[in-house]
This record gives C-alpha cells, structure tokens and sequence, in this order.
C-alpha cells in the first residue's frame, strides 16, 4: 500500500566495521529506489553489465536477446537511472552535511532554512507498509513537503513522549524519531546535482522498523 522503500541499514557504535558497513554502504537507498522504475529486463541487463561485469554475449544469453538488444536495455537503464534526479555519486561527505544542516534544521524549528536546502521539484517517500498511515503518494515539490514535515513536528513537539535524534542509517546520516521509546520513523535524504534535496525517504512501516528494537 502506498510507496515502497527497502529496509534501512543501521550502523550502532557497538559493531564492527566490517561486512555489515560494507554492505550498508552499497545498500543506497536512493539507487535501490530508482532500479524499481526500470523494466525487470532493463534492471536485469543493468545488474548483470554493472554489478557482474557481464558481456553483452553473455547477457544476450540469459535474457534470451540479441546483444545490440542488450546494449539498449542497458543504455536505457543507465539514463533512466541518470535522469531520475539524485546524485548518485554524491560522496558520503556531501550527504552528511547537507543532511546535517536539513535535520538541524528541522530540529531547531528553522522551517525557511529548511525550505532553502529542498530542490523546487523535490520528492518524499513514505513506506507505511499495511499497518502505518503514511502518504500514499509521493509529496512533490518543496512547499508540500515542508507543510508536512512541519505539521508532523509541531504534533510531535505537543505531544508527550516524542524524542528525535540523528543516527547513521546506510552509512548516512539520518533523522530517527521515537515515542515512548519505540522507533517510529526513519528519514534519510539524497541530494541533487545542485547540492539541494533531491528525494527524501520516510520509513514507517512497523515490520521493517521492528528489527532495530531487538
């Protein structure tokens, strides 16, 4: 019901940096995103040229195609992928300080300079799952998201038994909300080619969340 968002990745002080980071660190929430808009011919070509390293012979083979059809579901991938509005190749650096200055924003109730760090035509995704009220479509453009993201603060801040804090989720930093002590939500963002916010991604669903209060 409503958008799909993969499962998050938190990175606690008590692990070691080791295969869990590793693979925390491929698991970016925003390609993962967009791999779905692809065609499951055009993501399959994609995995196998990009991940795996596959020759066009090869994957002509598995996907029962001609090899200048192979070149062209991975063409087709690539700038679909391109074009899809995040940076992908925006360093881990990048992303911790514009997320920084957003959730610290939002935390000290400076909506304008919020507002100023989203992207005109950003977009916020929410996974509520079947069992979370959540969006159940993407919020578009900066102006809804902020009304959203304010409304949803000022409720939080009325209300007893809500805390916030930023933790590292994916290898990025993230903005996590409790009440009474329960994870409520996880927002992570990824930037644009202008160093604003591109996407912002809201996890609500309970089943995904569940596993960090074990």
């Amino acid at each position: 019901m409503g958008p799909w968002l993969p499962e998050p990745l938190i990175q606690s002080e008590a692990q070691e940096p080791g295969h869990q980071f590793e693979l925390a660190q491929e698991c970016e929430l925003a390609l993962l995103w967009a791999m779905e808009r692809l065609t499951e011919r055009e993501r399959a070509a994609f995995i196998l040229r990009e991940a795996f390293d596959a020759s066009y012979s090869e994957i002509a083979g598995t996907l029962d195609a001609t090899e200048a059809n192979c070149r062209q579901l991975v063409s087709r991938s690539q700038k679909k992928l391109q074009e899809s509005g995040p940076r992908f190749d925006a360093t881990p650096q990048e992303v911790a300080d514009l997320s920084q200055r957003f959730f610290m924003a939002i935390m000290a109730e400076d909506f304008d300079t919020a507002l100023s760090l989203l992207s005109p035509t950003s977009i916020a995704f929410s996974d509520g799952g079947a069992k979370k009220r959540a969006a159940r479509r993407p919020l578009m453009g900066s102006s809804e998201i902020l009304q959203v993201f304010r409304a949803l603060y000022e409720k939080a801040r009325n209300e007893p038994g809500w805390t916030v804090q930023i933790s590292m989720v994916n290898a990025k930093p993230a903005f996590l909300r409790y009440q009474f002590g329960q994870l409520d939500s996880i927002t992570t963002l990824a930037p644009d080619h202008h160093g604003k916010i591109a996407w912002l991604y809201v996890m609500m669903n309970p089943d995904k969340l569940r596993v960090f209060e074990q």
